[in-house]
């Protein structure tokens, strides 16, 4: 068994499991076809990087300098990651300018970790929403934050406190989108090189 099937199957495996575990085993058992759908496509992910890990360990090993070919496709791939970021600091000036608040109260946290937060709007209506930043994950349900709202109806929700984008979520994305391009371009970028050569007509 070569070494890319072996890193595939772990990978296919570990992230069907995951997936199962977080989700809930019992779901697939009274579950439709749509959750196993969603597990086959998965672990097809899980196979492909988990072959990808395989394969740039080898191509690594035998030729160092590969990283620093791949770092000059990757990096340019975290510009719009951090443009992203740098606009929204700019803009959040304006953005609390324009916007009204009110408080939200902790009602726990969803599937994926992610607080569930209630508020009630100057309509008399409620929403349910769900921010995603690192200094609300020590909240616990019953805590209150405050929530930025447009004016005008249908009150948009603008931003949770503390207001602007959180820095970490930012960098752990960046992160995250050089490691699994690095991975998919060091370990399947060589034999794709050498496929279009051998297909390149003469």
């Amino acid at each position: 068994m070569s070494r890319f099937a072996i890193g595939a199957t772990v990978g296919a495996v570990t992230t069907a499991a995951v997936l199962a575990v977080r989700i809930g085993v019992s779901a697939f058992v009274t579950g439709d076809g749509f959750l196993w759908l969603l597990l086959l496509i998965a672990a097809g992910i899980g196979a492909i990087f988990g072959g990808a890990i395989m394969l740039t360990w080898e191509n690594i090993s035998r030729r160092p300098s590969l990283i620093w070919r791949v770092a000059v496709v990757v990096l340019p791939l975290s510009v719009p990651v951090m443009w992203k970021y740098q606009s929204e600091r700019w803009g959040l000036p304006r953005t609390l300018a324009q916007a009204d608040s009110t408080s939200g109260q902790v009602l726990g946290r969803n599937i994926a970790g992610r607080l569930v937060v209630v508020a009630h709007f100057p309509d008399g209506t409620a929403r349910f929403i769900a921010p995603r930043k690192l200094a609300l994950y020590r909240l616990c349900g019953g805590d209150r934050i405050g929530v930025y709202f447009q004016r005008e109806a249908p009150h948009r929700v603008l931003d949770v406190s503390p207001p602007g984008p959180d820095p970490w979520i930012a960098a752990g994305q960046i992160l995250a989108l050089l490691l699994l391009a690095g991975l998919l371009v060091a370990g399947y970028g060589p034999r794709v090189s050498r496929w279009a050569g051998r297909t390149r007509p003469e």
